[in-house]
């Protein structure tokens, strides 16, 4: 769910897991309160690349999927990210005309 304030030094529209109570009046989120400043921008870090790997599928952006898989970390070399992404992109047209 969207962070909405459950951790304030992160973006409140950072997609996060998280622990929720269940009842009768339905799904509510906990808040866990501050997180270490290094645990923050980890989380930070990860909610942009996962709105820009979810941003480029969406709008099929072979570029913006790039910028995604460089902004990861694993992949250091620009070509290589955009071949990747390319092949990522068309892995998933092929999937998506199958179902």
């Amino acid at each position: 769910l969207p962070n909405a304030g459950r951790l304030p030094n992160v973006p409140d529209e950072a997609i996060l897991e998280g622990n929720s109570y269940i009842d009768e009046n339905g799904v509510r989120v906990l808040s866990v309160g501050d997180v270490p400043l290094a645990l923050a921008d980890q989380i930070a870090r990860r909610a942009a690349i996962t709105e820009l790997t979810v941003d480029a599928a969406l709008t099929n952006d072979p570029q913006l999927m790039a910028q995604a898989i460089l902004a990861d970390g694993a992949v250091v070399r620009p070509q290589v990210a955009l071949a990747l992404a390319q092949e990522l992109l068309k892995a998933q047209a092929d999937l998506a005309a199958t179902h």
